[in-house]
């Protein structure tokens, strides 16, 4: 019978707050469930935070972090930097052997040297077990990533070979079922294992009704707003451009008349500008919008498990996410008795085939007149069309309009926050978006469907969702994936199939 490796340690850019993280610890969870154990879990990384996760030690080292590299000499130079602080930490004495390492988002190209030192230290450390896990892409239409891509392919480095680990003893793991397919297309021997979710193990921590008065307190303090008497939806994650925050501003705030909580701003300096404009707009209209809510929970509910405290302090879930590979806004939730109100994001993420999602929506329409479609296909052309085959293009922009509607999600962040700010001046705007989202249109359910979830399907979901992604079923996909002998990976691969297949779906502004 094959056994898990005695020592878990998985690498990762950063320790901050968001899915990959999520998913990190749910890794190290498992693994001390199998092992029966209480072992130590290590975490390799740029530790951003002083706090380590639960179980999880975590070892520093800044080099692991994103580094835009230009040319051949910084690459090598970061790469053997790697491969030497790497070599360290396995070697040591606190490392039990085997070991079982396991990598997360190497093949985005944020440090191509970390995703080479990995490969190397695959056929350094044999008697170690390497997978790569697999969450995103870049051919997603991650423009920075696909431009970084190409630029260093132009200095001469072999960057997808690397980025998928050629010739390493890895084996490679994705979560989701639009990922396992596109790689099993474009020629990878890939295995598929669904991130875990767990059910909640502790008990109620906090008064809902107490918890609103609180957080009603709160933004009066802030010079913000809350509305104790109005339902609290939550949006529990950083905000960065794909995660399309304006859209949820306007779906729980200007359209409805809901509380939004959601994150802070994530790593890039287009995140954080994202972060500021819609600060800007809550501040200037006084919305009833909380930003970097697990910040406030932890200063006033200190001992609390942060994600558990907000789904109880929650009506509904929002998810408004335009890619998602996964998604723990939508699948967490049903877990904790919540009901989800959310977009079935593009690109194949979302939910798989036996879920209901009939209240979801795949497009949030406004009339076509209120953006120049001239301006967008501008935007398009010159952010993506290099990327884009002439017949791929031309159709993908053809389709922006349906029935005289334009799906918000295609803008930008900047178009975003003119029409929200206009909508939010001008009544007349407000009461006819209002109308049109009345009625049930092309990948819209209407207003009265998305605010009025059916509970007997919400039962029966919440019933799968628990079924498939329960505790003892992760932990035996789990160690079945990890207990696979490490491959050499020297089959052909086709990478333009990975671009192609994104491309049939749509690359949008905001990824």
């Amino acid at each position: 019978m094959k056994h898990i490796p005695g020592c878990l340690i998985q690498i990762h850019y950063h320790n901050r707050h968001g899915g990959v993280r999520r998913v990190i610890e749910g890794y190290a969870r498992a693994f001390r469930e199998i092992v029966k154990d209480d072992t130590v879990t290590y975490l390799i990384c740029h530790d951003c935070y002083l706090e380590s996760s639960d179980g999880i030690k975590i070892i520093d080292i800044p080099e692991c972090d994103y580094f835009d590299l230009t040319d051949i000499r910084s690459y090598y130079n970061l790469k053997n930097i790697l491969i030497r602080k790497i070599s360290e930490i396995l070697k040591s004495e606190a490392i039990q052997f085997p070991a079982l390492v396991i990598g997360h988002n190497l093949n985005l190209c944020k440090n191509l040297s970390l995703s080479s030192a990995f490969t190397e230290l695959s056929l350094e450390y044999r008697h170690f077990s390497f997978f790569s896990v697999m969450h995103d892409f870049a051919e997603e239409g991650r423009i920075e990533l696909l431009d970084k891509i190409n630029e260093l392919e132009n200095a001469g480095i072999s960057v997808r070979d690397e980025l998928y680990h050629k010739n390493g003893l890895v084996n490679l793991v994705v979560p989701g079922n639009n990922a396992f397919s596109i790689l099993q297309r474009c020629g990878f021997e890939t295995m598929q294992l669904a991130n875990p979710v767990f059910c909640p193990k502790s008990k109620k921590t906090v008064e809902k009704d107490a918890a609103k008065r609180y957080l009603q307190i709160y933004a009066e303090k802030m010079g913000m707003s809350f509305n104790f008497d109005k339902p609290v939806f939550t949006y529990p994650v950083r905000i960065i451009p794909r995660k399309n925050i304006f859209e949820a501003i306007a779906l729980v705030t200007v359209l409805n008349s809901g509380n939004l909580l959601t994150g802070t701003y994530g790593g890039s300096a287009r995140s954080r500008s994202v972060f500021n404009h819609a600060y800007l707009l809550v501040k200037e209209f006084k919305l009833p919008v909380i930003f970097d809510i697990f910040k406030v929970i932890k200063e006033k509910w200190k001992d609390s498990a942060p994600v558990e405290l907000l789904y109880e302090i929650s009506d509904s879930v929002l998810s408004t996410s335009v890619m998602e590979g996964f998604g723990y806004a939508l699948y967490e939730p049903w877990f904790y008795d919540c009901m989800i109100t959310g977009r079935i994001p593009r690109g194949g993420g979302g939910y798989p085939s036996f879920m209901d999602t009939s209240s979801f929506y795949s497009r949030f329409p406004i009339p076509e007149d209120w953006i120049s479609i001239k301006l967008l296909r501008e935007k398009y052309s010159i952010k993506y069309s290099k990327y884009y085959t002439k017949q791929h293009f031309s159709g993908f922009l053809d389709s922006f309009i349906i029935d005289g509607t334009v799906d918000f999600g295609f803008l930008d962040e900047e178009m975003q926050f003119k029409i929200i700010k206009n909508v939010l001046k001008d009544e007349k705007m407000k009461s006819t978006w209002q109308q049109l989202l009345d009625q049930k249109l092309a990948g819209w359910p209407g207003f009265k469907e998305l605010n009025s979830q059916d509970f007997a399907i919400y039962c029966k979901n919440r019933e799968k969702i628990e079924s498939e992604f329960s505790l003892s079923n992760f932990q035996k996909l789990f160690y079945s994936c990890f207990t696979q002998p490490s491959q050499r990976n020297t089959s052909d691969w086709d990478y333009s199939c990975i671009l192609e297949e994104f491309q049939k779906r749509g690359l949008l502004l905001l990824v």
